[in-house]
């Protein structure tokens, strides 16, 4: 799961001003080499609840500073000895030190003198004669502002931490998910293995059987039983073991530019293969031993929804650089919740529709046209007929088309 911490206006409101009533204890360094004026300021902002301590030069703040660690300073800019831009610098070259908000007391209160003072590293300007309220109120301003940065900093050191935890957390499962598919695979493969070696004692012994009872001169619909039934369990597990190794292997097709009536050359099923009106022959990019095998998966699927048909009708055309083929289905008995389902892996409308001697052919098929950049799918038309769509990217001769 992924956690998602979000801050508007609204909810800033509440969180600064409860940041506002912490800041009462806040270390303050007052620096000036006028007694009168450490005196003034220390006591009103002892009175405000600050824990203020007082320097009288550059240097002793600097030493004092990198020891107590003060989260404002205010500093005077005429000193003997070291000035208070000075003094800034040199704060501000400390990296446990450099986040310190400094204000600048000084009379001097040209635009010059106040440069001076942000290049130094200073973060306000009060110019003397300074009034009290004015004072507090910039001290507690600049307070705040350090307070919700230190709450940012924090925040944004536990989001760190959070995000360090949960790529970790995804490592370890991504290693785990690649760990049960090669599990997987190796389980899929020892199972289609292992069941062939019992299955070809029986369906050798079966083939005795029925050779026997032809030389007894027993001929009936037994035999064409068997023979379907043992193909079709073969079938199985050779799809069984092609769809894992599609899932789990790093399968290398030959990728290649071929017409769409190549692809439909040969099969086992009889197929109109139509153009719209005015439309070439398309091309497709694919393996072509793969692009051969899908479509004769579908092809048997579609006929037996066509079983009254003695061909399949296939509408082919070019639309938006897709190449779309529509396998037609004239004895279509599918809801249209089913025929959207039909090509899942755990369908139980193909399991037990018409086509279900096809086994995971039609699974084997969608996978392949995945594997190229297509898709699949059925629909309902009306009552009694539907259509199978198949989609495919259009090969473009100015594409270059790789060999794996």
């Amino acid at each position: 799961t992924t956690e998602i911490y979000t801050l508007s206006l609204h909810d800033a409101l509440p969180i600064s001003a409860m940041i506002e009533l912490n800041i009462e204890g806040s270390k303050i360094m007052i620096v000036d080499d006028t007694p009168q004026n450490l005196g003034v300021l220390e006591k009103m902002l002892a009175e405000k609840g600050y824990h203020v301590f007082a320097m009288t030069s550059g240097e002793a703040a600097i030493k004092s500073a990198a020891v107590s660690r003060p989260e404002l300073i205010l500093l005077d800019v005429m000193m003997p000895g070291m000035n208070g831009y000075e003094t800034c610098r040199k704060l501000k070259e400390n990296p446990e030190l450099r986040d310190v908000a400094v204000i600048f007391l000084s009379a001097m209160n040209e635009t010059d003198d106040k440069i001076k003072g942000f290049e130094a590293g200073g973060v306000d300007y009060i110019t003397k004669p300074f009034q009290l309220e004015e004072v507090i109120i910039r001290v507690k301003t600049h307070l705040t502002v350090r307070k919700l940065q230190m709450e940012l900093q924090r925040h944004n050191e536990s989001l760190e931490t959070l995000v360090a935890e949960r790529t970790k957390e995804l490592e370890h499962a991504y290693k785990r998910v690649k760990n049960l598919e090669r599990l997987k695979g190796e389980f899929l493969s020892m199972i289609s293995h292992e069941l062939r070696t019992p299955l070809n004692g029986v369906l050798v012994i079966g083939d005795l059987i029925f050779q026997e009872r032809r030389k007894n001169g027993l001929n009936d619909d037994l035999e064409e039983l068997y023979r379907r039934s043992r193909l079709r369990i073969e079938q199985l597990l050779d799809d069984s073991r092609f769809l894992n190794d599609l899932d789990v292997a790093d399968l290398a097709p030959v990728v290649d530019s071929y017409s769409l009536d190549d692809v439909f050359e040969g099969q086992s099923v009889r197929t109109a293969l139509e153009m719209e009106a005015g439309t070439a022959m398309p091309k497709i990019s694919g393996d072509i031993m793969l692009l051969k095998k899908a479509v004769d998966n579908i092809l048997k699927t579609a006929k037996c929804f066509n079983r009254k048909k003695e061909m399949v009708v296939v509408n082919a055309g070019v639309s938006a650089g897709k190449v779309l083929v529509r396998f037609r289905l004239e004895e279509f008995t599918l809801s249209e919740e089913n025929a959207l389902n039909f090509f899942e892996l755990a369908s139980v409308a193909r399991q037990s529709s018409v086509a279900q001697e096809q086994g995971l052919a039609p699974v084997v098929a969608k996978k392949i046209f995945e594997l190229f950049g297509g898709y699949i799918k059925m629909s309902r038309i009306d009552g009694s007929t539907g259509e199978i769509v198949l989609s495919l990217p259009a090969f473009c001769e100015n594409t270059t088309v790789s060999s794996g």
